[in-house]
């Protein structure tokens, strides 16, 4: 919803409203992350300061709300495959460079044929463990003011200043280990659901229908506490997990600040426009991808997937320990 008033004859005002409610679905249709509900208004004004539309002053100020990317939904919610061998080989084809000879022998990781990584093995999670309960939308406040001036019949001139602010943002959280030590100080023990690796892995083993793929990266706001659902042992029940902020990693930030300068210039038949902007952005999440590594996994990239990876976040000990931490693997 928006409308505008004519405050005055040469003073425009602006107001908006927007509502939005983003509902993500898995591969099977079912419904893993949904935010309701999310206002976000928008005020702006236009003032010609003159009465001539000769110089015109504006500015607005607005909060804007983004909704996950399908992508998300395409490996961290549904049935992924993510697995690792290990062969030995006795040749090299001249041709194609592919080894020659293999022979399958056990993952050096778990003493396996196979190792499935971060618990992908083809079987479809729980939709309810996928996210947060309380999962807030990525959005940003945004401003903007400026103004453009006429300076002959033929040529104006302007500037603006941008300002935005994230608030919040959303993406995976990859590490287990507060999930264990939350386990480990509630009285769980390590004879199941995230403590140890199913032998038989495959979508028509018991162990599959039983205790579906626990989801080892799970869609939080960085910097935000948490509350997961999940099978902690194995017994078919979800338990809510409730993690604090300061342990699963730091908050996400992002302040963008430009300057922009433009021009417009026109003739009987010819329009000719350009503009020079100064950017900075000072955070520690660049946005949906990650583009000093060439990761364009919308929404999913490294960053906050563990804590180790944000420079100058020094994760606490918890405060049992976790000998069991090697058996997860």
């Amino acid at each position: 919803m928006e409308d505008s008033w004519n405050v005055t004859d040469n003073f425009i005002a602006y107001l908006g409203l927007r509502w939005d409610n983003f509902e993500n679905m898995n591969g099977d249709g079912e419904t893993f992350a949904e935010i309701k509900n999310q206002f976000a208004p928008r005020l702006g004004f236009s003032w010609d300061v003159y009465g001539d539309s000769t110089f015109k002053v504006y500015g607005n100020a607005g909060r804007y709300a983004l909704p996950l990317t399908a992508t998300v939904a395409v490996r961290g919610a549904s049935k992924s495959l993510y697995s690792e061998q290990f062969y030995t080989y006795t040749g090299v084809d001249p041709v194609t460079g592919a080894p020659t000879g293999l022979t399958l022998i056990p993952n050096y990781n778990n003493g396996r044929d196979i190792r499935y990584l971060n618990n992908e093995f083809g079987v479809g999670k729980n939709p309810e463990t996928i996210s947060d309960q309380g999962l807030k939308p990525m959005y940003q406040d945004e401003y903007i003011l400026g103004f453009q001036k006429q300076i002959t019949d033929t040529f104006s001139l302007g500037t603006r200043l941008i300002h935005r602010d994230l608030k919040a943002a959303i993406d995976d959280q990859c590490d287990y280990r507060p999930i264990i030590d939350w386990a480990l100080a509630n009285g769980f023990t390590d004879n199941g659901g995230i403590f140890i690796e199913p032998a038989d892995k495959t979508q028509n083993s018991d162990i599959a229908v039983y205790n579906p793929g626990f989801a080892f990266c799970h869609l939080y706001n960085p910097g935000r506490d948490s509350v997961f659902k999940m099978d902690v042992n194995g017994d078919g029940v979800l338990e809510t997990v409730e993690l604090d902020a300061d342990i699963l990693g730091p908050k996400a930030k992002r302040k963008y600040t430009a300057f922009e300068v433009f021009f417009e210039s026109s003739w009987d038949r010819a329009f000719l426009q350009g503009s020079y902007t100064f950017a900075k952005s000072i955070g520690n999440t660049e946005g949906g991808v990650k583009s000093d590594i060439g990761q364009d996994d919308t929404g999913t990239t490294q960053d906050f997937d563990y804590p180790e990876l944000d420079a100058g976040f020094v994760r606490l000990p918890a405060e049992r320990p976790s000998p069991q931490l090697q058996a997860v693997r």
